[in-house]
């Protein structure tokens, strides 16, 4: 096969292997996650030059060999410069040395990150991170595999790392002012929808579902807040007043899309 077409072998089935191949080396759930990282850049990277593959698991796996090897030298020499004496002194000293405001903004900047992330992702992240469960605890707490639960965790350190990364390129939520006019002869008193759409937020998040069905990453990116208050938004808008009926009914595929017809000032005039 082409060196191109190496990229279809990335099914779950091959990641949870890998992560094996890793975790089995490493005993560390950290260091598996670093080394998966560096085997598949150097995977993506391979698919990316000229040539034939006659063996495909030879030509993965010898690559694997190599990117561990370089891997546990890098450890090796990590390791050697790492403090051995008391680490209360170290500590002491560090904290002297630190610059507060930097630092106190850089653990902001990955809260940040983590809130932006899906509530799957966020979940195992607060978990691990800040509750301090394993990450058998993790899958035994929501139900799912730890294996799935450490994919979660690789992609998610992932995503917060880029995040904390491009934040300087980030802009602050700006909302222009929105008003909704009702147009027609209903009078939905006994259950009103516009009834939890009074906040600015709220009107925002109708408005970008107005011409196709927005997921809540949509939203999120889109108005620039945490995942957490995109979904929550879409949900209280898609339950309306009485639960039932709202501004936005849920899609498939976990898409919101508007419950009525939504004109701009243009769109109005032209009628």
């Amino acid at each position: 096969m082409k060196k191109s077409e190496l990229l279809q072998k990335f099914d779950q089935d091959f990641l949870d292997k890998l992560y094996g191949y890793c975790y089995s080396r490493t005993r560390d759930s950290y260091e598996a996650q670093e080394l998966c990282s560096d085997i598949l850049l150097a995977l993506v990277k391979g698919a990316g030059t000229a040539g034939e593959i006659t063996d495909v698991d030879a030509y993965i796996w010898r690559i694997c060999k190599n990117v561990y090897a370089d891997f546990s030298q890098k450890r090796a020499e990590d390791r050697q410069r790492m403090y051995t004496g008391d680490p209360d002194e170290l500590f002491a000293v560090y904290a002297q040395e630190v610059d507060d405001e930097d630092d106190a903004d850089q653990l902001n900047r990955i809260y940040r990150g983590i809130g932006l992330l899906s509530k799957a992702y966020r979940d195992v992240m607060i978990a691990f991170y800040l509750d301090r469960l394993s990450t058998r605890q993790i899958a035994d707490k929501l139900g799912v595999s730890e294996n799935t639960v450490r994919q979660r965790l690789f992609a998610a350190r992932k995503n917060v790392q880029n995040e904390v990364l491009n934040m300087e390129n980030t802009k602050p939520v700006s909302l222009e002012h929105l008003e909704f006019s009702l147009w027609g002869s209903g009078n939905p008193a006994w259950s009103d929808p516009r009834r939890v759409c009074t906040r600015q937020l709220s009107k925002h998040v109708v408005w970008l579902c107005k011409d196709a069905p927005q997921t809540a990453r949509n939203v999120s990116d889109a108005l620039h807040i945490p995942m957490l208050y995109a979904e929550e938004e879409l949900e209280i808008l898609t339950e309306g007043e009485n639960g039932k009926y709202g501004m936005l009914r849920k899609e498939s595929g976990s898409k919101y899309a508007i419950n009525f017809i939504l004109l701009d000032k243009a769109q109005i005039s032209k009628l």
